[in-house]
């Protein structure tokens, strides 16, 4: 719909048919703007099921290690192990914990694969005036450089390697 500039709407929702009654209602945020922008935040897909919790604090300590400032994880069905791993990063400011709510009413897997890409939109538009790179990701990925020990050290080679503008 049609908005002034001053307008910033309350909250957005979705309907197949203009008389339709929208099941659920999306708050409107306005990020902060930052005079320092951090170098790396990680945006991870819906996250669902059951993760090893074991595995998930190893991943988010190499995340730390890699020079990341903030994990955004977005929280659909994750187990009660998995859930307490991010509510403890959450406390400590380095994990941005959210609720990922269906937006149909069909349960399954396909349902789950539909929240890929608003959260991950979400995450971007969330972060974009606090950070200077989104790393977009999912719990069972990480990369890692060869021969730097964070990725700030890899992007600074790769803009000597190509100057200018690069796909990093």
């Amino acid at each position: 719909c049609q908005l002034n500039d001053e307008d910033i709407p309350t909250t957005v929702s979705l309907t197949a048919d203009s008389q339709d009654q929208p099941v659920f209602h999306m708050p409107v945020e306005v990020p902060p703007r930052p005079e320092v922008k951090q170098n790396f935040v990680v945006c991870v897909s819906v996250s669902y099921w059951r993760h090893n919790p074991h595995q998930l604090v190893e991943w988010m300590e190499l995340l730390k290690r890699m020079g990341v400032g903030l994990v955004t994880i977005y929280n659909n069905s994750l187990s009660e192990e998995a859930g307490k791993v991010f509510q403890y990063y959450d406390t400590t400011g380095f994990v941005d914990f959210r609720q990922s709510h269906n937006f149909v009413a069909v349960e399954g897997e396909h349902t789950l694969h539909m929240h890929m890409s608003p959260v991950i939109n979400d995450c971007m538009y969330r972060n974009m005036y606090s950070f200077k790179k989104v790393i977009v990701t999912d719990l069972d990925e990480l990369i890692v450089p060869r021969d730097y020990t964070t990725y700030a050290e890899l992007l600074v080679y790769l803009d000597k390697l190509y100057p200018g503008e690069h796909p990093a």
